[in-house]
């Protein structure tokens, strides 16, 4: 409905006590008789039709906070005050797609749809084992519908996890074959993250030289395609790996080089990124003072979003504070 009809209607609900208003979140919801009363009413084909238009919903709901928070800057803050307030309805439409994909085309499609929708909230909101749990629904419903490019992105996106999870040779697994069809279907911009995400599982395996073969690899085609924020995380990946060769000072290039783009584009989850990782080199040259000022910027921007980095930078801080 447009806006005036629909709050006259909500109104006149309000006023004869079926529909009411919660003020502290800016929400109505059914009276819960009224919900008894609709539920033992609904027939089975009316509940389901609910159902989906429900779970349809809140996918373009989940989308439209992934994209502010792409936006960046202070749009960040609203995508993810958007996620926050609506999880319950996002996780309650994300399970009936999943209950019903097998049965359902549109819930199949729900169900590959929805990490990606919001791919970038989800990796802050959600622990490594529940987007495993996600991908691999998405990534069965992908092949049920026969999406290839589907197909190869869930498997990418199965790796992040595992390696989130410190099992880095299952993560190569997945990201190999998502190299394959991304290759297969021409999709560049997947190859590069697939190269760089290939780079970290083989970071972490202790395989660094391996790995900047791969980033290096990944930096040519985020040039080659305009991709900003991929080039950005590519050069904190790099500076990251330089820590562990012992070149700090060269790793901080990198890290001012990442910090810069990030700023750019408003990626304030990459900007505290690269302020923690240039805390870490510093404090290796010796620098503490300065390592200690970007350590504390970069926890005031993850206390800002909720992002759970803020615990490993409180940790740091911590111990140096100690060491005084």
């Amino acid at each position: 409905m447009d806006i005036e009809p629909a709050q006259k209607t909500l109104s006149m609900l309000v006023k004869y006590s079926l529909v009411e208003w919660q003020p502290a979140i800016r929400r109505y919801r059914l009276h819960d008789l009224a919900r008894l009363f609709a539920a033992k009413h609904c027939t089975e084909a009316e509940r389901a039709a609910g159902q989906q238009h429900h779970a349809e919903h809140y996918a373009t709901v989940l989308r439209s906070a992934d994209a502010l928070y792409l936006e960046g800057g202070d749009a960040i803050q609203r995508g993810l005050a958007l996620f926050d307030l609506e999880w319950g309805n996002i996780q309650a439409g994300h399970s009936w797609a999943q209950a019903n994909a097998e049965k359902n085309k549109a819930a199949a499609q729900l169900c590959n749809d929805y990490p990606n929708a919001g791919a970038y909230c989800l990796y802050l909101r959600q622990h490594p084992r529940e987007r495993i749990h996600w991908l691999e629904a998405a990534l069965t419903a992908a092949r049920s519908l026969k999406n290839h490019a589907g197909e190869g992105v869930h498997g990418g996106n199965l790796g992040l996890a595992y390696v989130d999870l410190g099992d880095p040779r299952r993560a190569i697994e997945f990201y190999e074959q998502a190299l394959v069809i991304a290759r297969e279907i021409g999709d560049q911009r997947n190859e590069g993250a697939w190269l760089g995400n290939l780079g970290l599982a083989y970071a972490a395996l202790g395989e660094p030289r391996r790995a900047i073969e791969l980033y290096e690899q990944h930096l040519i085609i985020t040039r080659e395609t305009g991709d900003r924020r991929g080039e950005g995380i590519n050069w904190g990946n790099l500076g990251n790996t330089f820590v562990v060769l012992g070149e700090p000072r060269r790793a901080i290039e990198f890290f001012d080089q990442a910090l810069v783009i990030a700023r750019e584009i408003g990626d304030c989850c990459g900007e505290g990124n690269s302020l923690y990782n240039m805390s870490l080199a510093l404090d290796t040259l010796g620098e503490r003072k300065q390592a200690i000022a970007n350590a504390n910027a970069a926890l005031k921007i993850f206390e800002q979003i909720k992002d759970p980095g803020a615990a490993k930078v409180h940790k740091q801080l911590a111990e140096w504070h100690e060491q005084k």
